[in-house]
């Protein structure tokens, strides 16, 4: 939404992903990881979309919503159907079928959630939104929650899983970056920014164009739906310096564009990076040694223009 609808939601929902809870969270985003590797660590292999980039932010978010464990493989059926439709090429008529009913389920749990929050709240992001109150402003209603929790399901979940994924691959097709950051584990959340700025989770952003306007001698009039390639500016030659490239010191140019810019700046972007940056050093400190399992040229990405991700990363490791 545009101003004064959005910095009304912004201001509400901010209330709820404050430092102090993103903080708290490190403990437990590091038990889970440590959690997933012990499950496959005596394998010596692993594929890491399904036993660990999917399971990590998954749980995360369903625990900080509220969502009991057994409900877990329901709840990314649902995020699964969220993000089918975004950008996908090659769903039947019966997939769409499926979808939909997904989307329906999720609304009908999240609606009598939202009703038992309001009467009896708990120690849970839901909550935290549901109960937010600021002097001036009319309380989120129940319909703009709903639809937060679609951003807070899906931005908190399917993104993070392809950027962990994302940082593994380049890693271990990098080998000079992966011994220097096994080196340096300080090194983790420069390659993380770098990896958001290459492989952006999300290629683009939806919008209507408000007015006429011009841009590089082209009008684009008003009313006009347009799809804005973020995943393009942010290999922008004028924007970076030999822009293809990943360089762990870019401090001195400007932030990528992988969680927007300005008022609209991903409100969960600090969660993201905890997550990743969490993640990847876990698996570094638990192993000697990780390649893949598959050759990089077979590496398979999600057949969709908007979502940018593997689909399957087969590893071998040593533990350590």
């Amino acid at each position: 939404a545009d101003p004064p609808v959005h910095k009304r939601q912004r201001k509400l929902v901010n209330q709820a992903f404050t430092a102090r809870r993103v903080l708290a969270m490190e403990p437990g985003v590091e038990r889970l990881a440590n959690e997933l590797i012990d499950a496959v660590i005596d394998d010596g292999r692993a594929e890491m979309v399904s036993q660990f980039s999917v399971l990590l932010p998954m749980t995360v978010i369903a625990d900080i919503l509220g969502v009991p464990a057994e409900m877990h493989p329901t709840f990314k059926r649902w995020s699964d159907a969220f993000v089918a439709g975004t950008g996908s090429m090659n769903l039947s008529d019966e997939a769409v079928a499926e979808m939909f009913d997904a989307v329906d389920e999720f609304y009908d749990y999240f609606t009598e959630q939202i009703e038992r929050r309001r009467k009896h709240p708990t120690d849970d992001l839901l909550s935290a939104v549901v109960n937010a109150r600021i002097d001036g402003e009319t309380p989120l209603t129940q319909n703009e929650i709903l639809q937060m929790l679609v951003q807070f399901l899906v931005a908190g979940n399917e993104t993070t899983t392809s950027l962990l994924t994302s940082v593994m691959f380049t890693l271990l097709t990098n080998p000079e970056l992966a011994a220097a950051v096994r080196a340096g584990l300080d090194l983790v959340p420069k390659v993380v920014e770098e990896v958001l700025r290459l492989e952006s989770p999300v290629q683009g952003i939806f919008r209507t164009a408000n007015e006429d306007v011009e841009i590089g001698g082209v009008t684009i009039p008003k009313g006009t739906n347009l799809y804005l390639v973020y995943g393009s500016g942010n290999r922008d030659e004028q924007a970076f310096h030999d822009p293809d490239r990943l360089l762990v010191d870019r401090a001195s140019e400007g932030p990528h564009l992988a969680f927007g810019k300005g008022e609209h700046f991903c409100l969960g972007a600090p969660i993201a990076r905890l997550e990743t940056r969490v993640g990847i050093t876990t698996w570094l400190r638990r192993t000697k040694e990780i390649t893949l399992d598959i050759d990089p040229d077979d590496v398979e990405y999600l057949p969709s223009f908007a979502q940018h991700g593997i689909v399957r990363l087969p590893l071998r490791f040593t533990p350590a």
